[in-house]
Formats: structure tokens, C-alpha cells, sequence
């Protein structure tokens, strides 16, 4: 039986339905003119109804979610302890150059046990000697040599002896003289206002050098000032300094793009969150482990924030094999966020119970395929290894460690060899995920008994340059307009969520959306990026070319 439906009623459906019964037991009342009596009266009891239709209808609306908007939304989602999700800052990272530096690069490559090289011009470097030299900077094969001779016709460096490594051409060679440069801790940067953005500032998180020889300092980590979307910059957007320089000649740049950044969750938003969160709230469930896991944020040790905008469960049957397992992949906007520790020889016991089988290590999230185990029995003097999944099983989400049936014998002892452990953010969501039942009340778990799930990182598909050619509406620079194009574009990447392909629909509708756009013609890619669901795009150094 189909349940009843609710339909209101209007003034006109309700006066009608009264002058019809009326005229059935009451045939004598025949004026019906306005401004009767029996009209009048069945005038104000329709209104009425119509009154209390429409407050029922109101009520619906109210409880219909699809219906609520702002501080009402937020007050119906807290009733699920779902808040709204604030604004967040992007991050990134900036490096400062010294632009006063005597500097060149190779005209050609050279040999290990060559005694000169050649630049492009050795102008500018002593002509008092010895003198020494960097050659390689940020490379493995980077060496330090000593200068006897400057010929600057030829722009030919002698050495004092022969180099220790190869070099290619065009790698870059500088003068090594003076001091370090230091870069503290609060410098801020900017990318400079245009025409159609605003001026955007970052703050660098940590204090760097630039050491004595080098043109560049390492990268630094920084965060943009003011939270949003609009922080999320392209690769070489962040150009100059706020206020003074660190020091004479510095200059600043960003290689890589500035992500991260969100603006207040929007009404849609947060209701299909809400929504998601709902369904999801059995526990074990790959959507319930990927909802509940979307949105964590956390505060590494260099008070740099993360926020997981991506997760995805991959689930795992091993034939044959005494357990399954789940892969939760997940992703902040950065690969940055994946970080390790090692420790060596630690003791899980030093003396075994008959029979004991399970036994916890010092550390969670355990990096897998690290593990050392190895077993001394009792009164014995060599260690054995023991070998995972045979001799032992190991949960390396929570550190546990079983022992094979029939377990240990009495006074055996165990120890870890070695054995690597995630730190920060993957450690920080593991204890999430799994609990930690000597601190229950900030770590309860949210994954059903039984779940193994270890928190991991998607693999990186390196990124191809984007390149598209724009035509611009008449009024509009393509100067001002590619600035927000390649913004558009950087925009549709870091949205991107595991697995997700790059669409070149998405491209040209994202970027046709710029205001001051006519036309576009997308050369590269040619086609749809296909990811596998594992993977995600690795932004660090790709390239956006607008013409």
C-alpha cells in the first residue's frame, strides 16, 4: 500500500468544497453574492484553512534539507555534529635568491679529472687567484674547486686540480665568497596586484640560509596570509617581498604552485557533505571510513596546517592468507606531508609468557615490509628472523604484532632489529582511524573491529606541461587575462581527487569562465589524462603555458 501523500490546499480548492456541501443540506441559503452572510462566514473559515495549509507547508519546507539555507543549515547539520568548514589558508613554498652573486653556468659538459672549464663568461669573477668556485648547485655531483687561472677572453676557468665529478653543460658555476644570508622565520612575500587580482601575501614558516656560493636557498615552506581559493597560486606568482628584503639583492620565487587553500564550505557543499556523512555513519564502510576521513586537519611540527581534501579505500584479498586488508589513500594537495622515521634495535619482551602470542610496538603506523623481527629463545644466544606471515602477523596500522600459534615459550625473548614508522600527518589520521586504547577519549577509532586499514599515500603521475592558446574579448589584455587563466586552470588540478582524471573539457570550461575570455584552443594535452585510482596528479613542477 503506497504511503499517503501530503497536498495542500489553496483559498479557492477549500471555499469551493464548503459552497458545495452547503448547497447539499442547506439548499434554502441561496445568496451567495459577496458580502452575504453565509459567504462572508465561509470566506473567513477558508482563510483560516488556507492559513494552517501553509504553515504545514512551511514546516515541511523546514525540515526538508534541500530547503535550508546559511545559520539554519548550520543548526540542523549540529544536530549530527557536523560543523561547517571554515576558510583555509594555502601553502606552498618560496626560495630566496641572491642576485648579487658572481654567477654563471657551463658552455659545455666535462669530465671527471678535467682542469678547466668553460662559461658562457667568466666576466665578473677575480682575476687575483686562487680563487674558489661552486660548480652544480643543488645537484648530487655539486663540488667545490680552487681557480688558478681567469681567462676572460675565452671565458676559460683553470683549476687547481682535476674535477672529482661530471658535469653538464648548463649547470650553474659561482663564485664562492663572503658569508651565509639569512632568511627568518615571519619574512613575508607577495604576489604584486594586477589589473584583475588583488595583492596576495604569504608568510615564510621557517628560518633558511643561503649559503656562501649559492645563488639559491632551499625551499622554505610558507603559508598565504589570508585564507580562500585565491591563494592558490601558480608556479612563479610569488615575485617580491613586503617591506624590506632579508638582505641586498635578494629576490624571491615559487616553483611550484601554492594549494591547499579553500573558502567557506558553500551551502551545497556542506548539505552533500552532511548528506554523505549520514549515509556513512555505519563504521567499516569504504564510504563511511572515506567521509569520516575527508576534512581531518592537523598541525605538523613546523606549524604548518594540512587538510585532507581527498581519500579514497582500496580494499585487498589475500587468497590463501590468514587476513585482509584495506589501503586508505590520502591526499592533502601535497606530497609533502609524507614523512618517516626509523628506529633500531627496540624490545617488544624480554622474557615471554608460555604460550603469549600478542605483543605492541612502541610506535603505530608502521611503514610496511619494514619490519625486523627476531626471536632469542630462553637461555639461547642467537637470534633468530622471523618471517612475516609465517612465524608472525603483523597490523602495521596499529603496531600489534601476533604470534603463530602455539605462541612463545617461556621466557623467550622478541625485539624489532628495525623498523620504519610514519610520522605527522599519516601517523596522526592512523591513530584516528584505529584508536588508541591508552588514550580513548581523543583517539575512540572509527573503524569497525576486525577492519584492518592502513593509512598510506596515493602515487604521484608526473604532470606534463598544460598548454593553451587564448583570444581575448576586445577591452582585455591577454597579459591580465592569462594571469587568470593559468589561476583557472591551477584551480581544476589541485580540485582533483584521487583517481580523478584531467579532462580537457574541464580545461576549456574552466578557462572559458574567466571574464575577458573569447576563445581557446587547448594544445596540450591532447587528450584526457587517465589516472588509475591509486595515483593523483603531482603538481610540484608542472607547467602552465598561456599564449
Amino acid at each position: 500500500m503506497p504511503l499517503p501523500e501530503f497536498a495542500p490546499r489553496t483559498f479557492e480548492e477549500i471555499l469551493q468544497d464548503m459552497y458545495n456541501y452547503i448547497m447539499i443540506v442547506a439548499p434554502e441559503l441561496t445568496d451567495w453574492n459577496i458580502g452575504s452572510r453565509i459567504r462572508t462566514i465561509s470566506e473567513a473559515s477558508s482563510l483560516e484553512d488556507d492559513e494552517q495549509y501553509h504553515q504545514m507547508v512551511a514546516l515541511l519546507d523546514l525540515w526538508n534539507l534541500l530547503n535550508v539555507r546559511g545559520v539554519d543549515l548550520d543548526e540542523r547539520l549540529a544536530e549530527w555534529n557536523i560543523a561547517r568548514r571554515g576558510p583555509l589558508a594555502s601553502s606552498g613554498s618560496v626560495i630566496v635568491s641572491n642576485t648579487q652573486l658572481i654567477t654563471s653556468f657551463l658552455s659545455a659538459s666535462f669530465l671527471a679529472a678535467d682542469t678547466a672549464v668553460s662559461l658562457y663568461s667568466t666576466q665578473g669573477f677575480p682575476t687575483t687567484y686562487p680563487f674558489t668556485i661552486r660548480l652544480g648547485e643543488d645537484l648530487t655531483t655539486v663540488e667545490d674547486v680552487n681557480v688558478t687561472n681567469n681567462n676572460q677572453a675565452t671565458g676559460v676557468l683553470t683549476l687547481a686540480a682535476g674535477l672529482v665529478n661530471n658535469h653538464s653543460i648548463n649547470e650553474r658555476v659561482s663564485l664562492v665568497d663572503g658569508g651565509v644570508y639569512n632568511i627568518t622565520e615571519g619574512q613575508r612575500v607577495r604576489v604584486p596586484a594586477t589589473d584583475v587580482t588583488p595583492e596576495r601575501t604569504a608568510t615564510v614558516l621557517e628560518a633558511s640560509v643561503v649559503a656562501a656560493g649559492n645563488y639559491d636557498s632551499p625551499a622554505i615552506p610558507a603559508q598565504m596570509d589570508s585564507p580562500g581559493l585565491a591563494g592558490n597560486v601558480a608556479a612563479g606568482a610569488v615575485t617580491e617581498f613586503v617591506g624590506s628584503p632579508p638582505f641586498d639583492g635578494a629576490a624571491v620565487r615559487n616553483d611550484a604552485p601554492f594549494s591547499g587553500g579553500r573558502d567557506t564550505e558553500s551551502d551545497q557543499q556542506f548539505l552533500s557533505r552532511g548528506r554523505n556523512k549520514n549515509r556513512s555513519l555505519t563504521r567499516g564502510t569504504p564510504l563511511s571510513l572515506e567521509q569520516l576521513t575527508t576534512g581531518i586537519e592537523y598541525t605538523d611540527t613546523s606549524d604548518r596546517t594540512w587538510r585532507i581534501i581527498s581519500a579514497k579505500l582500496k580494499e585487498f584479498r589475500r587468497p590463501n592468507q590468514p587476513e585482509d586488508y584495506n589501503l586508505l589513500y590520502i591526499w592533502p594537495g601535497s606530497f609533502d606531508f609524507i614523512l618517516s622515521s626509523n628506529t633500531t634495535v627496540e624490545s617488544v619482551t624480554t622474557a615471554a609468557e608460555d604460550g603469549q602470542k600478542f605483543f605492541q610496538l612502541a610506535n603505530t603506523a608502521i611503514v610496511p615490509n619494514s619490519l625486523i623481527l627476531q626471536r632469542k629463545p630462553a637461555g639461547g644466544t642467537t637470534w633468530e628472523t622471523l618471517v612475516l606471515g609465517t612465524d608472525y602477523y603483523l597490523n602495521e596500522g596499529k603496531g600489534e604484532i601476533e604470534i603463530a600459534d602455539p605462541g612463545l615459550a617461556q621466557g623467550d625473548q622478541i625485539q624489532a632489529a628495525q623498523y620504519g614508522f610514519y610520522i605527522e600527518l599519516i601517523r596522526y589520521v592512523q591513530n584516528i582511524i584505529n584508536g588508541i586504547v591508552t588514550d580513548p577519549i581523543t583517539y575512540p577509532g572509527i573503524s569497525s573491529a576486525g577492519v584492518k586499514v592502513l593509512v598510506t599515500y596515493p602515487r604521484p603521475l608526473p604532470a606534463e606541461p598544460i598548454q593553451v592558446s587564448i583570444q581575448v574579448e576586445p577591452g582585455y589584455t591577454e597579459a591580465d587575462v592569462s594571469v587568470l587563466v593559468v589561476d583557472a586552470i591551477t584551480q581544476y588540478l589541485t580540485d582533483l581527487q584521487i583517481g580523478d582524471d584531467v579532462v580537457v573539457a574541464e580545461i576549456i570550461e574552466r578557462s572559458m569562465a574567466v571574464r575577458g575570455m573569447y576563445n581557446i584552443q587547448v594544445q596540450a594535452p591532447k587528450e584526457d589524462i587517465v589516472l588509475a585510482e591509486d595515483q593523483i596528479l603531482d603538481l610540484e613542477d608542472i607547467d602552465i603555458i598561456v599564449s
